[in-house]
């Protein structure tokens, strides 16, 4: 009984959204325009899950806007999985952000970057939401 309510409840569900993004009348890029206004990651260096990662390596992150310096300053957080926050620099160069360690990372260490979803792009349009993911140094 529960899985035909879910079904019933699922079927309007798909069928109302299906309607209101194509329907008469609606713009069919309405939801592209949405979701290209705010600003996105087109790259990022080291990657999400990358491993042997050199202790000696900046983190670079390309957005698909030009991205506020100040407020990217402040959004932009480099740190190990088990907690230390590593200290460094953030430049933004256009749609190019860099985070430089002022040290070097430890060996055999995860660590998050996470970018705030305080982070704007120059015309203050901020981010959908927090943006996170991991790497691992080598040896």
């Amino acid at each position: 009984m529960y899985l035909r309510h879910y079904l019933t409840i699922s079927s309007i569900c798909i069928f109302f959204f299906m309607g209101c993004a194509q329907g008469p009348g609606n713009d069919p890029n309405l939801v592209n325009s949405v979701v290209e206004k705010f600003p996105n990651i087109v790259s990022a260096d080291p990657p999400d899950g990358a491993q042997q990662v050199l202790m000696t390596s900046v983190v670079q992150v390309t957005f698909d806007k030009s991205m506020d310096e100040g407020n990217m300053k402040n959004a932009f957080l480099l740190q190990e999985t088990l907690g230390g926050v590593v200290d460094g620099n953030v430049v933004v160069n256009e749609m190019t952000v860099v985070f430089t360690p002022t040290s070097p990372l430890k060996s055999q260490t995860s660590y998050i970057v996470i970018i705030a979803s305080s982070a704007t792009d120059s015309e203050g349009q901020s981010l959908a939401g927090s943006l996170f993911w991991s790497f691992t140094t080598g040896v």
